[in-house]
C-alpha cells in the first residue's frame, strides 16, 4: 500500500514538473518589430503637431534620408498622410506651391530592460524604453519653421519574441537584454535542485 502511494505522489510530481516546464503558451499577438515600435511612435508624436499648427492640409514633399533618418521620415510620412497632407515626389513641378519637411533624428535612445515577472522559472518580459528628438524643418507658402519633437514610448514583449523583433538593419535597434546580480544563477539552480529531487525520489521508490 505504502509502495502504491509512493509511486502516485511521484507520477502527481512528474505532472507538476511538466506543467511547470511547459513551453508551449497560448499564441500571443505579434508585437512590432523594433523598426514599427520607433516609427508607431514618431508618427503618433508627428501628427499630434502637424495637427497644433492649425495649417490647412496640402501638397508636400519630403526630403529623402538615409539610415536611421530614413526610417523617421517614414514616420513623419505616415503622421502627415493620417492628418490628411497629400505626399508628392515630383521635384520639378517648381510652379506649384507645396510644402517641403525635412526630418532628422537628432536624438535616440532605445533600450531593452527587465520587464515584468512571468512567474517562477519564466523568463521575465522584456521591456523596450525608447525615447528621441526629431528636428522637423517645414517650408511652404508664406510659412517656414524649425521645431524640435520629442518622442517616446515602452512596452513589454515576450522573451520569445525577441529574435522577431530585433531590427536587422540597424544596430542601434538591436540591444541585448542586461541580467544582473544573482538572477543569472537562479533559474540554472532550481532546474539543477528539480532534477536532482526527481533523481532522488526515482531511485527511493524503486
Amino acid at each position: 500500500m505504502k509502495t502504491v502511494i509512493k509511486k502516485n505522489n511521484f507520477i502527481v510530481l512528474i505532472a507538476f514538473i511538466a506543467v511547470v516546464f511547459s513551453v508551449s503558451p497560448l499564441k500571443a499577438d505579434l508585437p512590432p518589430t523594433n523598426e514599427e515600435f520607433v516609427s508607431n511612435s514618431i508618427t503618433q508624436a508627428a501628427a499630434a503637431f502637424f495637427d497644433s499648427l492649425k495649417l490647412v492640409p496640402s501638397r508636400v514633399r519630403l526630403e529623402p534620408a538615409d539610415g536611421l533618418n530614413k526610417l523617421a521620415v517614414d514616420g513623419v510620412k505616415k503622421a502627415l498622410i493620417v492628418t490628411g497632407w497629400s505626399i508628392f515626389n515630383d521635384i520639378n513641378r517648381s510652379n506649384e506651391h507645396y510644402f517641403v519637411v525635412s526630418t532628422t533624428l537628432s536624438a535616440l535612445d532605445f533600450q531593452y530592460k527587465k520587464g515584468t515577472s512571468r512567474g517562477f522559472l519564466r523568463k521575465p518580459h522584456i521591456n523596450r524604453e525608447l525615447s528621441g528628438q526629431l528636428l522637423l524643418n517645414i517650408s511652404g507658402p508664406d510659412y517656414n519653421s524649425v521645431s524640435f519633437l520629442d518622442f517616446s514610448d515602452s512596452d513589454n514583449v515576450l522573451p520569445e519574441q525577441e529574435n522577431y523583433i530585433a531590427s536587422v538593419r540597424y544596430n542601434e535597434l538591436t540591444p541585448s537584454v542586461s541580467v544582473g546580480g544573482v538572477e543569472r544563477y537562479l533559474e540554472p539552480l532550481a532546474v539543477a535542485a528539480m532534477v536532482g529531487g526527481l533523481i532522488y525520489l526515482f531511485f527511493v521508490n524503486r
